[in-house]
């Protein structure tokens, strides 16, 4: 996470990238963000492997009376399930 300070120096970089090459900062955005890249075909199929068998899991578990295993796996499910569904809003707005 940027402080305040690393913040408004990053902008001001921008600022003045913007308006010295226009040209750079144009093929920048034609490539488009990268840290939001949305999974692919194979990572997909995979995160749903997973969330399914951790699911089933935790379901066992409840079922064997530990809830304590079953929460644990259940967390761990809502986290797979978030990390399949990530997308390019996680990339930092233009400005």
């Amino acid at each position: 996470m940027l402080s305040d300070r690393e913040r408004k120096v990053l902008h001001e970089i921008q600022r003045r990238l913007l308006i010295e090459d226009p040209g750079l900062v144009r093929s920048f955005d034609a490539v488009g963000p990268r840290p939001g890249r949305a999974p692919t075909g194979l990572e997909q199929r995979a995160y749903t492997s997973l969330l399914v068998i951790t699911a089933t899991f935790a379901v066992v578990l409840l079922a064997a009376g530990s809830l304590t295993g079953a929460l644990t796996l259940a967390a761990m499910a809502a986290l797979l399930w978030k990390a399949s569904h990530r997308s390019d809003d996680t990339a930092p707005p233009a400005t």
